[in-house]
């Protein structure tokens, strides 16, 4: 295994130093160039800006964040170790501890571990399998950045420093699901982790991804990920973040959907006092199909920010959205979503819902669903709802001879469940875990 020197770059005044120190293809160094030259002409995003309108960032000094280059961006591929996942990626601090993944994958042209490992220029890795997941990264990354949207992607694109590729070449079919862990235990540290998915023609797969950090740290997430699932391909993609209360997390991420193909993201937010997140699904092709759920539980002080939208740019093609939540304390959750409909893209079908649950007065939620639709002989729909405990619910459980407390646990257990079962199999009973511990919690804070 070979490894990189760590060195520790601060703020944004020494990204161009960072770059320069990299061994990357002359095409990602140039994605990263790009990438600089547009964040040095952007300002950060304001309140001023639509999509900001309610999360406010004028506060943050982002130069008192340092980033280090990936470590150990080499790291052995081993066995799979018999739980049930097809690989797994576990990154500790930037750095790529561990990677495994299943032979029989790996013999099918399966190619799954440290985004740095594969476009390390040292590694004299020129299999076929490589040669084409790499070509299929460029192409992505390139299409990717082709504008970036604000100073914050731009940031991203310039400084990520570690990373996940996986690729899945045509008709290769993988039911146990692939997992990425990451974690860190960093303060005052930036972390920008890039996530590159690519299904081939025919593809199946499914990714189960965690960001999380120690109990105390101050880090700023701000990820990418991005995916292109092919014709009459799948991939479903879970996404968790439950970093500490003194973190920001930014992600931005983007799917595009070829003819005949599906994509289903399930998000599920727990954690960070700071968080601002964005997926867009872009269905590029007739009979295109996707699906995007979300589960959020605001505590403390939190402010969440989630935004959703379903561009429809064929004909023919159909999308979900469900989100739904609750929220506590002071915290503060925001929800946007939009259902865009190009001018050819007629008989599209798509809806978007999104329902919050207020435990207390003091509990704040938003929602601000939208329709952009430049045709006709479609069948677009959304609505929102925003509510408390129904009385009547809880008179009712007690009645049965349920405790005030507990019936209240199981109503807000019920409430999020709807959206709950829509998760991967292999990670529900966790999140029922997790859930059930923040409603704990506050039943519990509620007694001192």
């Amino acid at each position: 295994m070979s490894s990189t020197e760590t060195a520790v770059f601060s703020g944004t005044q020494q990204i161009e130093q960072y770059i320069e120190s990299l061994r990357e293809p002359d095409w990602m160094l140039a994605i990263r160039r790009r990438a600089l030259a547009a964040f040095n002409k952007m300002e950060w995003p304001t309140t001023e800006d639509e999509e900001w309108r309610r999360s406010d960032i004028s506060s943050y000094d982002f130069d008192s964040y340092s980033f280090d280059k990936p470590g150990d961006s080499a790291a052995d591929v081993l066995s799979a170790d018999g739980e049930q996942r097809a690989g797994v990626a576990c990154f500790s601090d930037g750095s790529c501890s561990q990677v495994t993944l299943d032979d029989s994958l790996a013999r099918q042209g399966v190619v799954f571990g440290s985004l740095s490992a594969l476009l390390d220029s040292r590694s004299g890795n020129s299999s076929h399998e490589h040669a084409a997941a790499l070509t299929a990264v460029r192409r992505l990354l390139e299409k990717r950045t082709a504008d970036f949207e604000n100073r914050l992607f731009a940031w991203h694109y310039a400084t990520w420093n570690h990373g996940v590729v996986l690729y899945v070449p045509r008709f290769v079919e993988i039911k146990a699901p692939f997992e990425i862990q990451f974690e860190t235990s960093a303060d005052e540290a930036l972390s920008a982790p890039q996530i590159v998915v690519v299904m081939e023609q025919g593809a199946r797969a499914t990714l189960l991804h965690s960001a999380r950090s120690a109990d105390e740290g101050e880090v700023i997430l701000n990820e990418a990920i991005d995916v292109d699932v092919a014709d009459a391909a799948y991939f479903e993609l879970f996404t968790h973040y439950d970093l500490n209360i003194d973190c920001t997390t930014f992600s931005n991420g983007r799917a595009d959907v070829a003819k005949d193909a599906a994509f289903h993201s399930f998000v599920s937010s727990f954690g960070s006092m700071f968080t601002k997140l964005r997926f867009d699904a872009e269905l590029n092709g007739t009979g295109g199909d996707i699906d995007l759920d979300g589960l959020y539980f605001g505590n403390q002080d939190q402010h969440m920010d989630l935004r959703t939208v379903q561009s429809h740019n064929a004909y023919n093609a159909n999308s979900r959205t469900f989100y739904k939540g609750a929220v506590k304390d002071e915290a503060h959750v925001i929800y946007q979503g939009l259902i865009r409909v190009a001018r050819n893209a007629s008989q599209t079908d798509a809806y978007l819902t999104n329902n919050t649950l207020l435990l207390n007065n003091g509990a704040r939620a938003d929602s601000i669903p939208g329709l952009n639709i430049n045709t006709d002989d479609v069948k677009c729909s959304h609505g929102s709802t925003t509510g408390k405990i129904d009385p009547l619910q809880l008179f009712y459980l007690q009645s049965r001879g349920f405790p005030y407390d507990a019936a209240r646990i199981m109503l807000v257990q019920g409430f999020l469940e709807q959206v709950l079962v829509r998760a991967p199999q292999p990670v529900q009973d966790w999140l029922r875990e997790l859930v059930e511990q923040r409603i704990l919690a506050q039943y519990d804070s509620d007694e001192e």
